[in-house]
């Protein structure tokens, strides 16, 4: 599924798709890249997701500090240096909270990082449009990539 912004999907409807684990991307998903701010109805939409027992994490490859801040922001469980597409921490999450791959629902803004995890743990994705065009050094190959004919070949896959 490839969506503007978070509030666009519902989490009743994550639900009643039998997930129950979210696991949201930090950078251009829930704040800017490099930035701490949080949109309120960013933080409604995690609100609302806990209040219907929907456990919500967030796995992000941004330094510690960055992530240590946010995860005061946001009030759910951290990840952070997830080193993403490679679905260790992701592996880590699935063990720590006993779910399998079918039950998560991994919502970010790259199809090389986030959807990429995705699909290598056998989990379903949401895609969102990044909320900034700023990103980091690294990033910015990603996206060239996700722009050209590769990108548009991924995407046309997985729809």
């Amino acid at each position: 599924m490839v969506i503007d912004k978070l509030s666009d999907v519902s989490p009743l409807y994550l639900k009643d798709s039998g997930i129950k684990l979210i696991v949201l991307d930090l950078d251009n998903t829930l704040s800017p890249y490099g930035d701490f701010y949080m949109e309120k109805t960013v933080l409604k939409w995690i609100a609302k997701a806990k209040k219907i027992s929907l456990e919500v994490v967030v796995v992000s490859n941004t330094w510690s500090l960055r992530g240590l801040i946010a995860r005061l922001i946001v009030k759910v469980p951290l990840f952070y240096m997830a080193m993403k597409p490679f679905p260790f921490a992701l592996w880590k999450i699935l063990t720590r909270y006993g779910y399998s791959p079918e039950d998560v629902c991994i919502i970010g803004d790259q199809l090389f990082t986030d959807v990429l995890m995705a699909r290598l743990a056998g989990a379903s994705f949401v895609l969102v449009k990044p909320l900034s065009s700023r990103d980091g050094p690294h990033t910015r190959l990603f996206r060239i990539l996700e722009k050209s004919f590769i990108g548009k070949y991924f995407l046309s896959k997985i729809k």
